[in-house]
């Protein structure tokens, strides 16, 4: 929530030390769960553009610094990781064979934390809500806008189709809690108008 904050903000602030800030604050994702590393990356494609986006006069140079401040922690941790455990990947992609598939019962485990709640129905007013916005910002040709609210229901998708195919968790939807909250994420933006001078 609070990478996305900081998307949204950089949206609307263009200084060049709130950008880099914001870069760090995405790209820790992936040290507060690895799976979180998908949202960390599709926030970091949608930063990225509008960083190029808020000004003729930047470039790839600036992108690149931005995207190597993002990775530093991640990296660092990871070559930590790799000298302290003697392991490429973090310890849970071991215990939980993040590799394999399991389809079948990555659906039941989908089926089982939407059907209780009946969630299918507030998130079919809340992706009614998000196509009528994005259409409104794509038509008003205000790519920016477009990007801020397809990234987190993007990655939310993403992830959601990552935990039904490594078959969910042993606990009642703890997973998909992620991927809920990016779902919504597109609800929580307000337009605040600015008076720019």
């Amino acid at each position: 929530g609070t990478a996305y904050w900081a998307l949204v903000r950089s949206a609307a602030v263009r200084s060049i030390p709130t950008s880099f800030a914001s870069s760090v604050l995405i790209g820790v994702g992936p040290l507060i769960r690895p799976d979180l590393a998908l949202y960390s990356a599709g926030f970091l494609v949608a930063f990225v553009y509008l960083y190029l986006s808020a000004d003729r006069a930047r470039s790839w140079r600036g992108a690149t610094l931005l995207l190597g401040a993002a990775a530093a922690i991640p990296v660092a941790y990871q070559i930590f990781r790799m000298g302290y455990y003697a392991a490429l990947v973090p310890n849970t992609a071991f215990a939980k064979e993040a590799s394999s598939s399991h389809w079948h019962q990555g659906w039941l485990y989908l089926v089982d934390f939407v059907e209780p709640y009946r969630l299918w129905l507030p998130l079919a007013a809340v992706l009614g809500y998000w196509a009528v916005s994005t259409t409104t910002l794509a038509r008003r040709a205000d790519w920016r806008g477009v990007a801020l609210l397809v990234v987190p229901v993007l990655t939310g998708t993403l992830h959601t189709l990552y935990v039904a195919r490594v078959g969910g968790d042993f606990m009642h939807g703890r997973l998909l809690l992620p991927a809920l909250f990016a779902l919504l994420l597109p609800l929580f933006v307000v337009d605040v108008p600015l008076n720019r001078r």
